[in-house]
């Protein structure tokens, strides 16, 4: 018997958007903490969100069934007692990908949740901490500061919080706006003191968790036998890594850094937002990226430019124009690791002059373009 089947011995099912188990309990009080460890709620260890933990706690939902025309087909569960809600997609199943946990009621917000069906019946009446503190010494004035509406991605291990200001306290913050902001250098404390100052300054705290990310192992190093090239600069490295990977395809598989995002499981990248700067994940991939010694003797050039495909995989939003790929210097072990080179272009450029002098010695040639 599946968890809707059980509902349904609770209440009639009578169609889309039909109430099942109904509650008509008073408010109940359960504190909730969230931490790295999960949800900890009235001292029950919750450690991923389904239904079947939630009701095991908050007992029996009432439940919401979707509009037949509704595009989401996500069922509404709500605990009118506890004062929180979630939606799932899978009844049956019982995953859920939110709860929602509403703190103070306001009118304003009916149109949005029509609450005579899919809001709580009642404010959550507990303790909400974050980390076993209370929310607000969870909170930077840095963060507090920002905040407009929503103080969003409070991040805690797999689990994520995000907090909605009341309508009021949203009304008090309107002259603040960013034009404001921009012209004080004391905004964010000021604004942060006014969130501070509020007896009760959120309506709303979301709750979200997503499953452990796990390693796809593709990007996992080639076991070889062979001993790897040794390299004191790391800039120098991936001038010759490029050489090898991106231009001759000698050193296979080809880094590509969305894929290594998608697969690394220690914690979301964002190759778009953090790709400002070198991403440290990938920096230190290539850093301890094991290049076999026989490979050295296929470099025959170098081709440093700033399009160049190593620099766009370590720091892809780059525009070339700083300084952070610049080699610093190259020791006389390192070049006679590569008895076929003989030409660097845009070097000039990238090399400090005692490098350059080096490799003249060792009979490079220089090219600037």
């Amino acid at each position: 018997m599946g968890l809707f089947d059980r509902f349904k011995k609770n209440a009639e099912v009578s169609g889309a958007g039909a109430q099942i188990g109904a509650s008509a309990l008073p408010a109940k009080a359960f504190d909730i903490d969230v931490s790295k460890k999960g949800l900890l709620i009235s001292g029950v260890l919750v450690e991923e969100l389904t239904m079947p933990a939630l009701t095991a706690v908050f007992g029996v939902p009432r439940v919401v069934l979707p509009e037949a025309d509704s595009e989401a087909q996500n069922t509404l569960l709500i605990w009118d007692d506890a004062g929180v809600w979630a939606y799932t997609k899978d009844l049956d199943g019982g995953a859920v990908e939110e709860i929602s946990i509403r703190l103070v009621y306001e009118e304003a917000w009916e149109p949005k949740y029509d609450r005579k069906v899919r809001e709580s019946r009642a404010d959550f009446s507990g303790t909400l901490t974050l980390g076993g503190k209370p929310v607000m010494e969870k909170l930077s004035d840095k963060r507090l500061g920002k905040s407009y509406g929503i103080i969003s991605d409070l991040k805690f291990g797999n689990w994520r919080v995000s907090l909605h200001l009341t309508e009021a306290l949203g009304a008090k913050l309107e002259p603040y706006d960013w034009k404001w902001r921009a012209s004080h250098d004391d905004a964010e404390a000021a604004v942060a003191a006014i969130v501070r100052g509020e007896a009760r300054p959120f309506a709303f705290a979301w709750v979200s968790y997503s499953a452990p990310r796990v390693s796809t192992g593709k990007h996992d190093y080639q076991k070889t036998e062979e001993p790897p090239l040794s390299f004191s600069d790391f800039n120098f490295k991936l001038a010759v890594v490029q050489a090898l990977m991106y231009d001759k395809g000698a050193l296979l598989p080809r880094f590509d850094v969305y894929d290594f995002a998608k697969g690394y499981a220690k914690r979301e990248i964002d190759v778009d937002g953090e790709g400002y700067e070198p991403i440290r994940e990938v920096k230190a991939w290539f850093k301890d990226l094991p290049v076999p010694a026989s490979l050295g003797a296929l470099v025959e050039e170098l081709y440093i430019d700033g399009g160049n495909e190593i620099y766009l995989q370590v720091c892809p939003q780059w525009d070339g124009e700083d300084r952070c790929f610049d080699v610093k210097a190259i020791q006389e072990a390192e070049l006679a690791q590569f008895p076929n080179l003989r030409k660097i272009t845009n070097v000039m450029s990238r090399f400090n002059k005692k490098t350059c002098e080096l490799l003249r010695e060792h009979g490079i040639e220089l090219v600037d373009v």
